[in-house]
Protein backbone atom coordinates (compact mmCIF):
# COMPACT_ATOMS: atom_id res chain seq x y z
CA UNK A 1 0.00 0.00 0.00
CA UNK A 2 1.45 3.55 -1.26
CA UNK A 3 1.34 5.88 1.32
CA UNK A 4 1.91 9.67 -0.25
CA UNK A 5 1.22 12.91 2.02
CA UNK A 6 3.31 15.57 3.52
CA UNK A 7 3.97 17.85 6.52
CA UNK A 8 4.60 21.24 7.10
CA UNK A 9 7.27 22.75 8.25
CA UNK A 10 7.94 25.43 11.37
CA UNK A 11 11.38 26.16 10.24
CA UNK A 12 10.64 29.44 9.98
CA UNK A 13 12.32 30.06 6.23
CA UNK A 14 9.40 31.89 4.42
CA UNK A 15 8.64 34.10 7.52
CA UNK A 16 9.45 37.31 5.53
CA UNK A 17 7.43 36.27 2.59
CA UNK A 18 4.10 38.87 1.88
CA UNK A 19 1.83 35.54 0.99
CA UNK A 20 -1.29 38.17 -0.19
CA UNK A 21 1.24 39.24 -3.09
CA UNK A 22 3.27 36.45 -4.25
CA UNK A 23 3.69 35.54 -7.91
CA UNK A 24 3.59 32.39 -9.30
CA UNK A 25 7.72 31.57 -8.93
CA UNK A 26 7.20 32.53 -4.93
CA UNK A 27 4.08 30.22 -4.23
CA UNK A 28 6.00 27.28 -5.94
CA UNK A 29 9.44 27.74 -4.83
CA UNK A 30 9.27 30.03 -1.89
CA UNK A 31 6.62 29.37 0.32
CA UNK A 32 4.27 26.44 1.93
CA UNK A 33 8.12 24.56 2.97
CA UNK A 34 8.15 20.88 4.56
CA UNK A 35 8.07 16.83 3.63
CA UNK A 36 6.48 15.05 1.48
CA UNK A 37 6.05 11.61 2.64
CA UNK A 38 5.86 8.73 -0.18
CA UNK A 39 6.38 5.28 1.02
CA UNK A 40 5.41 1.83 0.48
CA UNK A 41 5.95 -1.58 3.05
CA UNK A 42 9.32 -1.84 2.20
CA UNK A 43 10.95 1.52 0.71
CA UNK A 44 10.25 5.32 1.17
CA UNK A 45 11.64 8.17 -0.34
CA UNK A 46 10.12 10.64 2.40
CA UNK A 47 12.32 13.58 3.06
CA UNK A 48 13.14 14.73 6.76
CA UNK A 49 14.78 18.19 5.14
CA UNK A 50 11.76 20.99 6.05
CA UNK A 51 12.89 22.87 2.92
CA UNK A 52 10.71 20.86 0.33
CA UNK A 53 8.21 23.68 -1.52
CA UNK A 54 5.03 21.47 -1.01
CA UNK A 55 2.66 23.54 -3.22
CA UNK A 56 5.06 23.22 -6.00
CA UNK A 57 5.92 19.33 -5.27
CA UNK A 58 2.26 17.87 -5.73
CA UNK A 59 1.50 19.69 -8.23
CA UNK A 60 4.48 19.10 -10.34
CA UNK A 61 3.38 15.32 -9.24
CA UNK A 62 0.21 15.71 -10.38
CA UNK A 63 1.51 16.98 -14.00
CA UNK A 64 3.78 14.11 -14.28
CA UNK A 65 1.72 11.60 -13.18
CA UNK A 66 -1.21 11.94 -15.32
CA UNK A 67 0.46 12.73 -18.26
CA UNK A 68 3.05 9.78 -18.33
CA UNK A 69 2.09 7.15 -20.88
CA UNK A 70 3.56 3.83 -21.03
CA UNK A 71 7.25 3.10 -21.50
CA UNK A 72 7.61 6.92 -20.68
CA UNK A 73 10.26 8.30 -17.81
CA UNK A 74 9.67 11.44 -16.19
CA UNK A 75 11.89 12.85 -13.82
CA UNK A 76 11.44 15.72 -10.36
CA UNK A 77 13.84 17.76 -9.58
CA UNK A 78 13.76 19.09 -5.85
CA UNK A 79 14.42 22.89 -5.99
CA UNK A 80 18.02 24.00 -5.35
CA UNK A 81 19.14 20.28 -4.67
CA UNK A 82 20.52 17.23 -7.02
CA UNK A 83 17.98 15.10 -5.36
CA UNK A 84 15.43 13.61 -7.95
CA UNK A 85 12.55 11.33 -7.85
CA UNK A 86 11.70 8.86 -11.24
CA UNK A 87 8.52 8.15 -12.71
CA UNK A 88 8.49 5.16 -14.98
CA UNK A 89 4.88 3.67 -16.35
CA UNK A 90 5.24 0.19 -17.60
CA UNK A 91 1.90 -0.93 -18.65
CA UNK A 92 -0.55 -0.59 -15.91
CA UNK A 93 2.24 0.25 -13.46
CA UNK A 94 4.12 3.09 -12.47
CA UNK A 95 7.78 2.55 -11.04
CA UNK A 96 9.36 4.69 -8.36
CA UNK A 97 12.69 5.87 -7.85
CA UNK A 98 14.74 8.43 -6.31
CA UNK A 99 18.22 9.18 -6.31
CA UNK A 100 18.66 9.96 -2.68
CA UNK A 101 17.47 6.51 -1.21
CA UNK A 102 17.32 2.51 -2.58
CA UNK A 103 14.64 0.70 -3.37
CA UNK A 104 11.82 0.65 -6.08
CA UNK A 105 7.63 1.33 -5.14
CA UNK A 106 5.25 -0.61 -7.81
CA UNK A 107 1.61 1.10 -7.94
CA UNK A 108 -1.22 0.97 -10.64
CA UNK A 109 -1.28 3.81 -12.16
CA UNK A 110 -5.29 4.55 -11.66
CA UNK A 111 -4.46 4.38 -8.22
CA UNK A 112 -1.34 6.46 -8.45
CA UNK A 113 -2.99 9.43 -10.30
CA UNK A 114 -6.45 9.69 -7.50
CA UNK A 115 -4.29 9.51 -4.74
CA UNK A 116 -1.93 12.37 -6.53
CA UNK A 117 -5.17 14.56 -7.42
CA UNK A 118 -7.00 14.05 -3.97
CA UNK A 119 -3.22 14.93 -2.25
CA UNK A 120 -3.03 17.78 -4.06
CA UNK A 121 -6.54 18.81 -3.27
CA UNK A 122 -6.28 18.23 -0.11
CA UNK A 123 -2.67 20.11 0.21
CA UNK A 124 -4.33 23.43 -1.45
CA UNK A 125 -7.58 23.49 1.03
CA UNK A 126 -4.35 23.10 4.09
CA UNK A 127 -2.82 26.28 2.69
CA UNK A 128 -5.67 28.23 1.93
CA UNK A 129 -7.01 27.25 5.89
CA UNK A 130 -3.67 28.42 7.20
CA UNK A 131 -3.34 31.37 4.85
CA UNK A 132 -7.06 32.99 4.28
CA UNK A 133 -5.68 36.27 2.60
CA UNK A 134 -4.63 33.49 -0.40
CA UNK A 135 -8.36 34.35 -1.30
CA UNK A 136 -7.38 37.63 -2.78
CA UNK A 137 -3.48 36.25 -4.66
CA UNK A 138 -4.75 36.34 -8.02
CA UNK A 139 -1.85 33.94 -9.06
CA UNK A 140 -3.09 31.52 -6.57
CA UNK A 141 -6.70 31.70 -7.23
CA UNK A 142 -6.31 31.52 -11.18
CA UNK A 143 -3.86 28.04 -10.87
CA UNK A 144 -6.01 26.63 -7.92
CA UNK A 145 -9.36 26.95 -9.85
CA UNK A 146 -7.84 25.61 -13.11
CA UNK A 147 -7.06 22.39 -10.93
CA UNK A 148 -10.31 22.23 -9.47
CA UNK A 149 -12.45 22.37 -12.55
CA UNK A 150 -10.09 19.58 -13.94
CA UNK A 151 -10.81 17.66 -10.79
CA UNK A 152 -14.84 18.17 -10.35
CA UNK A 153 -14.57 17.15 -14.14
CA UNK A 154 -13.07 14.14 -13.66
CA UNK A 155 -15.52 12.78 -10.55
CA UNK A 156 -18.16 13.33 -12.42
CA UNK A 157 -16.50 11.52 -15.35
CA UNK A 158 -15.78 8.49 -12.93
CA UNK A 159 -19.98 9.02 -11.35
CA UNK A 160 -21.04 8.83 -15.21
CA UNK A 161 -18.90 5.57 -16.05
CA UNK A 162 -20.42 3.80 -12.82
CA UNK A 163 -16.73 3.66 -10.91
CA UNK A 164 -18.02 6.10 -7.58
CA UNK A 165 -21.34 5.91 -6.53
CA UNK A 166 -23.95 8.95 -6.78
CA UNK A 167 -23.84 8.75 -2.74
CA UNK A 168 -20.12 8.65 -2.75
CA UNK A 169 -20.38 11.77 -5.00
CA UNK A 170 -22.71 13.73 -3.30
CA UNK A 171 -20.74 12.78 0.07
CA UNK A 172 -17.22 13.75 -1.43
CA UNK A 173 -18.75 17.17 -3.07
CA UNK A 174 -20.20 18.23 -0.01
CA UNK A 175 -16.39 17.55 1.93
CA UNK A 176 -15.31 19.49 -0.59
CA UNK A 177 -17.37 22.22 -0.31
CA UNK A 178 -16.02 22.79 3.44
CA UNK A 179 -12.29 22.85 2.33
CA UNK A 180 -12.21 25.29 -0.44
CA UNK A 181 -15.44 27.39 0.00
CA UNK A 182 -16.17 30.08 -2.03
CA UNK A 183 -13.30 30.44 -3.57
CA UNK A 184 -14.47 29.41 -7.18
CA UNK A 185 -15.67 30.73 -10.36
CA UNK A 186 -19.70 30.35 -11.59
CA UNK A 187 -18.79 27.36 -14.05
CA UNK A 188 -16.79 25.33 -11.34
CA UNK A 189 -19.24 25.97 -8.73
CA UNK A 190 -22.00 24.55 -11.12
CA UNK A 191 -19.82 21.31 -11.88
CA UNK A 192 -19.86 20.97 -8.04
CA UNK A 193 -23.61 21.78 -7.51
CA UNK A 194 -23.87 18.37 -10.08
CA UNK A 195 -21.72 16.16 -7.91
CA UNK A 196 -23.96 17.16 -4.99
CA UNK A 197 -27.68 16.48 -6.46
CA UNK A 198 -26.57 13.46 -7.41
CA UNK A 199 -27.23 11.81 -4.05
CA UNK A 200 -30.56 13.19 -4.03
CA UNK A 201 -33.56 10.96 -3.58
CA UNK A 202 -37.37 11.41 -4.30
CA UNK A 203 -40.15 10.48 -1.88
CA UNK A 204 -39.69 7.04 -2.01
CA UNK A 205 -36.29 6.76 -1.06
CA UNK A 206 -34.90 6.58 -4.82
CA UNK A 207 -32.27 8.16 -6.87
CA UNK A 208 -33.84 11.52 -8.12
CA UNK A 209 -30.84 11.21 -11.34
CA UNK A 210 -29.81 8.71 -12.84
CA UNK A 211 -26.57 8.21 -15.48
CA UNK A 212 -28.23 9.62 -18.40
CA UNK A 213 -28.33 12.73 -16.21
CA UNK A 214 -24.59 12.54 -15.61
CA UNK A 215 -23.92 12.06 -19.02
CA UNK A 216 -25.35 15.43 -19.84
CA UNK A 217 -23.89 17.24 -16.82
CA UNK A 218 -20.52 15.91 -17.98
CA UNK A 219 -20.81 17.42 -21.45
CA UNK A 220 -22.20 20.40 -20.21
CA UNK A 221 -19.14 20.60 -18.06
CA UNK A 222 -16.58 19.84 -20.75
CA UNK A 223 -17.99 21.83 -22.65
CA UNK A 224 -17.10 24.72 -20.74
CA UNK A 225 -13.90 24.33 -20.27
Amino acid sequence: MLKLDYKFSNSGLEADIDVTSADITGLHYSLFLGDIILEDRKTSFSTDWEWVPLYDFFFALYGIVSKLEDGQLSTFEFTESEATINFERRLSKIYITSSYADGTIEVDVDEFISLTENKLDEAIDDILAKHPVLKDNFAFKTETSKFKKRLYISKLEALAKGEITSREASEWAESEELGYGEHRDAQTREILDSLQLAGALNENGDPLYGKDDYRDWLKVAKDQE
